[in-house]
Formats: structure tokens, sequence, C-alpha cells
């Protein structure tokens, strides 16, 4: 297998207010192509935003807080370093409750092996 290196920089205003894709499985939208069924995705968001993701089925995330805050749905409150697993949902609901940089990973869900 050979070996490839890639490297993207985008400017904060291109990542401000939505996720802004960097790896995909087919290298879609300039983003950086991986041999696996994931997308990556950062993004800085300002206090008082509320942002949705939707979730293909199938699919599952993990959020993980770069700094700032951020709440998902109404209970879960994520601080700075932060991380979180969501599986079987159909969107997320997020409320940044202070400005916020963070990643979000969008996973292919093997149901077979979550249930082992």
């Amino acid at each position: 297998t050979a070996f490839a290196y890639h490297q993207l920089k985008y400017s904060p205003e291109e990542r401000q207010g939505r996720f802004r894709l960097y790896v995909s499985p087919d290298g879609r939208e300039g983003s950086m192509p991986i041999n696996t069924d994931a997308f990556i995705y950062a993004g800085l968001f300002s206090k008082g935003d509320k942002v949705q993701y939707s979730l293909e089925t199938g699919r599952g995330a993990w959020l993980q807080m770069v700094r700032g805050k951020m709440r998902v749905g109404e209970d879960l409150l994520l601080d700075q370093g932060d991380g979180v697993g969501i599986t079987h949902a159909e969107r997320l609901d997020l409320t940044v409750e202070a400005d916020s940089e963070v990643l979000l990973f969008d996973l292919r869900m093997n149901v077979d092996l979550l249930w082992r």
C-alpha cells in the first residue's frame, strides 16, 4: 500500500459558524481522502449559535471540544477537552455556550461489533 501525505489549512472565516469538512473517503469538497468510511469536520462557533448536524442511518458521531463550551441536546454540557460518542441519533442539536472550536467525527457504526 502506498502512503500519501496531505495538508490542509483553512482560515477561521472558512470554519466560522459551520462544520468544515477536512477528511472523507472520497476527497469531496477538497477534503483529504482516507481509506475508511469516516468524515472529519472542524468548526468555530460563537456563543449563542445553534447548530444542527444530521446523521444518516447506521452512522454515529464523536464530538470533541478543542476549546469553549457546547450543549448537546438539552442535558449534556461539554467543556474544553471533553468528548462524547453519539449513537442511534438522527440529528445532533448543539447550542454554543461559549465561543468554541470543535471536531466532529461522522463514523459508520458496525452494530454487530457494538453488541458482542
